[in-house]
């Protein structure tokens, strides 16, 4: 139910924001990383979110979103 409201709210904010670098790390984020969250983690997810944001042409913090992402695979054995 929580992973629900988050989704929800992030995606209206890169709805309004697409270029937002750090929206869409932030909601993968929530996926693998916030386990305080009690949610449960999520390492498929968040792949997808950071590879939609890397495809918005201007997003900011790009290198940021990369590093992220480079994080993620070598967690999920996938690099």
């Amino acid at each position: 139910m929580k992973m629900l409201k988050v989704d929800s709210l992030f995606r209206e904010w890169l709805k309004l924001e697409p270029d937002w670098g750090w929206g869409w790390i932030g909601w993968s984020d929530c996926c693998w990383l916030w386990k305080y969250l009690g949610l449960e983690k999520d390492l498929d997810k968040p792949e997808e979110i950071l590879r939609k944001g890397l495809s918005v042409s201007n997003a900011s913090d790009r290198d940021h979103i990369e590093d992220r992402l480079e994080d993620l695979l070598k967690e999920n054995n996938k690099i």
